[in-house]
Order: C-alpha cells, then sequence, then structure tokens
C-alpha cells in the first residue's frame, strides 16, 4: 500500500514542485521551495489522475511489446508540464502532449533510453551484489532508492528541456 501511495501521490506531488522550481530558474525568480510545494499542490489532483493514465497506458504498450511502451511514454511525456504551466486538466494535458510530440518520438524516447538504461541496470547490479553479500535490508535499500530517485530526475530534467524547445521555438527540433 506504501509503495502506491508513493507511485501515485508522491511522485505526481514532487514532479510538480520540480515543475514549479523549473519555472523559477527559468523565469529568475528567486527560488522559494513552499511556492513550489504550494503549486503543486494546487494542481495534485491533476497530477494524479495524470500519472495514473500516463503509467497504465505505458505499462499497457511495454506488456504488448517493449517499443509502443516507449513510443506511448515518450508521446505523452509533456503531460505534467502542460498540467502545471498551462493549467491543463489531465485529460487534456495527456491529448495535447500526445499531438505536439508526434514527429519527434524517438527524438524524445533515444536520450531516455540512454539515460534510463544504464540506471536501471547500475540498480539492479548493486541491489544484486548487496543481496549476496548480505547487507541488502531497509538502510540499504532506501539509501539506493533515494541515490537513483536523484538520478531519475535527470529523466524529467531532459523531457523539460524538451518541452522548453517546444515552448521556446513551437518546435521540438
Amino acid at each position: 500500500m506504501l509503495v502506491f501511495a508513493a507511485i501515485f501521490l508522491i511522485y505526481p506531488l514532487s514532479t510538480g514542485a520540480q515543475i514549479a522550481l523549473y519555472y523559477q530558474i527559468i523565469n529568475g525568480s528567486n527560488l522559494d521551495f513552499k511556492k513550489c510545494i504550494s503549486e503543486s499542490r494546487k494542481n495534485l489532483t491533476n497530477l494524479v489522475v495524470g500519472t495514473f493514465i500516463y503509467l497504465i497506458i505505458t505499462l499497457l504498450g511495454l506488456f504488448a511489446f517493449i517499443i509502443p511502451g516507449i513510443i506511448i511514454g515518450a508521446r505523452l511525456s509533456f503531460y505534467c508540464f502542460l498540467i502545471v504551466y498551462d493549467n491543463y486538466p489531465a485529460l487534456d494535458a495527456l491529448k495535447e502532449s500526445y499531438r505536439i510530440t508526434k514527429g519527434y518520438t524517438w527524438q524524445i524516447a533515444n536520450p531516455l533510453l540512454v539515460l534510463s538504461v544504464p540506471i536501471v541496470a547500475a540498480s539492479v547490479l548493486v541491489q544484486e551484489f548487496l543481496l549476496s553479500i548480505g547487507l541488502y535490508n531497509i538502510v540499504f535499500g532506501t539509501i539506493l532508492d533515494s541515490i537513483l530517485a536523484i538520478l531519475g530526475w535527470l529523466n524529467l530534467i531532459l523531457i523539460f528541456r524538451f518541452y522548453c524547445r517546444y515552448k521556446d521555438k513551437g518546435e521540438l527540433g
């Protein structure tokens, strides 16, 4: 149950706060972490619904065959920015993300794969190593997950880069 709470509540809240932080940085505003959390909470319902739909559709694509899941994940990847920056409702944000990323799927997916595959591989290898020497427990597992979560933020930053290119130029290329 705690895992579901993390995936469907903490992750969207964290993502919304990160996006609000990026907005402050880009606009040269003073960094206000309370405001980031407040902005995320304001959009939390749409972020939770959008994340749930995004994960279900992407997982279905991955189960169907890995490539459709990657394509779907890349095409829907702007949903959280559209919710936070442009105040889209969750379903509209997913539809708009799918529309504006048409023709740029692999341009978005390739760098994400280059970044994600080593992170996942490192996670599995380190976890297996810790298990084999008997050190994988709640403490080391939490530390490992925290480090890899920080590295996982790089994916959001990468997608944000594409989103900013779209917003600035009206294109991703």
